[in-house]
């Protein structure tokens, strides 16, 4: 019995997000679906009012941080606009300085975790406007769907000239042991047009050759 309570069997399941509890379930601490439940959020913020709290941080450390259990501590104003992206360098280089309405812009490093797509799609209030900035690659798909399944009017940013960024600098590597993707009825145009360049050229192009997006309101109007 003592045997039993100390070391259960691999069938027992693991307590939810709990390295503690992967390793009693598998002996592996990565061993579940998720290994934490509180993920780390990184920030930049940009705000027409410089005093914004978060605002601060950024403009005096380059970027803020929380956990992804408080996320209800952002507290976004009424109007504002939701930039994910993917990779660190394009992450860190990412500037809204001037901006006419707050945008928020938050590192998902890579993959992002369950706790961490959870937190975005239970922000409040929703943004007036939302974008993912990823690597152009199966990978960097799968993780917009991701998002999009918690944040339904999330769009993938895709520079006009995708097509010829792809023929030049792509890179067939980056694809390799990646699973490929068909269309979905529920993709965009976006996401069709880069599978159409991905299949074509064999190959993916990394987001860090890409400008980060120039970002505008649904109008149409340029911040």
């Amino acid at each position: 019995i003592w045997v039993a309570g100390t070391y259960p069997q691999p069938s027992e399941a693991a307590m939810p997000g709990r390295r503690a509890g992967n390793i009693a379930r598998v002996r592996d601490s990565k061993g579940g679906r998720s290994t934490h439940d509180r993920q780390p959020m990184l920030l930049r913020w940009f705000d027409p009012d410089p005093a914004a709290p978060f605002a601060v941080l950024t403009q005096r450390w380059g970027v803020a941080a929380l956990t992804t259990d408080r996320y209800v501590e952002l507290l976004p104003p009424s109007r504002w606009i939701l930039l994910t992206v993917e990779n660190w360098e394009s992450f860190v280089a990412t500037d809204y300085t001037g901006c006419q309405d707050t945008i928020i812009v938050i590192y998902t490093g890579g993959n992002p975790a369950e706790a961490t797509i959870s937190a975005l799609g239970s922000l409040e209030p929703v943004p007036v406007r939302a974008l993912h900035f990823g690597d152009y690659d199966w990978s960097g798909l799968v993780i917009f769907r991701r998002l999009r399944a918690v944040l339904p009017t999330i769009e993938l940013y895709v520079p006009e000239d995708i097509e010829a960024l792809i023929h030049k600098f792509g890179n067939p590597g980056l694809i390799e042991g990646q699973m490929p993707l068909g269309e979905r009825e529920d993709d965009s145009d976006a996401v069709r047009e880069v599978i159409r360049h991905i299949s074509r050229y064999n190959a993916g192009l990394e987001q860090e050759i890409v400008p980060a997006p120039a970002i505008t309101l649904p109008l149409g109007n340029p911040l």
